[in-house]
């Protein structure tokens, strides 16, 4: 995908969600638990996924109901 945001949030976002974004893609949401969430960035590239420490790039500080289990 170019492009994947998740709608809520995640307390990490899943590997598998990673894997599918094509060379160049994002995935936006908030990652945390419960108001200490932040809304995060990642990119893929042709080495991996950058941003990709265990919170990405923080955007801000976000609070968002929680997502479904995987």
């Amino acid at each position: 995908y170019d492009v994947i945001l998740l709608n809520g949030a995640v307390e990490e976002v899943p590997s598998t969600l990673l894997a599918q974004l094509r060379d160049g893609g994002r995935l936006a949401g908030v990652v945390g638990q419960g108001p200490s969430g932040k809304a995060t960035l990642y990119r893929a590239s042709g080495r991996g996924i950058s941003g990709r420490s265990p919170s990405g790039w923080p955007i801000s500080n976000s609070t968002s109901p929680a997502m479904p289990c995987w």
